[in-house]
């Protein structure tokens, strides 16, 4: 098969920032947590109990791994659109042509359509992303809207094409 013919990607919360304020957000809540479990000195105005600063570090560390784990892997080919966003789907869901309605490559709001990035359901369909503001919009013939992130929209949208055909 010919390789303008297949579309794969792999996308990630590359954003480094997220991570720098993760990790500084962390450091605070183990600071404070230290200073008053072990010193009895409260940072801030109002303290929090020491089991909910023990659950906050372990959401907003565990947020942090998720974060760094994720990948949403992308694959346009003869036998349709596949996705698989890790660590929270290990097997490829795969929409056969057939099944497609609509497929196009389109510009997108994450924060207004959906609410922000990452696995999101809500009234526009689900959303599946990673970054940025493009996406491969998939509609079914059962009225499913999935919207999958993508990096390179213009290497999709030309691939889509190649197989514009296959969509009844």
């Amino acid at each position: 098969m010919n390789d303008n013919k297949v579309f794969e990607e792999t996308q990630s919360f590359s954003r480094k920032w997220v991570f720098g304020v993760l990790l500084l957000l962390l450091i605070y809540l183990v600071i404070a947590f230290y200073c008053q479990a072990v010193k009895h000195i409260t940072l801030g105005n109002y303290g929090m109990t020491d089991k909910s600063y023990i659950v906050t570090i372990i959401i907003v560390f565990v947020t942090g791994c998720l974060m760094y784990w994720a990948k949403l892997k992308t694959r346009i080919d003869e036998k349709g659109i596949s996705y698989r966003f890790l660590p929270f789907q290990f097997k490829f869901k795969l929409y056969t042509w057939n099944e497609l309605e609509q497929a196009y490559v389109r510009t997108y709001s994450p924060l207004g359509e959906y609410g922000g990035w990452g696995y999101r359901i809500g009234p526009n369909g689900t959303a599946i992303t990673t970054i940025g503001e493009t996406g491969i919009q998939l509609k079914t013939k059962t009225g499913k809207s999935i919207l999958l992130g993508t990096s390179d929209g213009e290497l999709a949208s030309k691939v889509l094409a190649e197989y514009a055909d296959k969509i009844c």
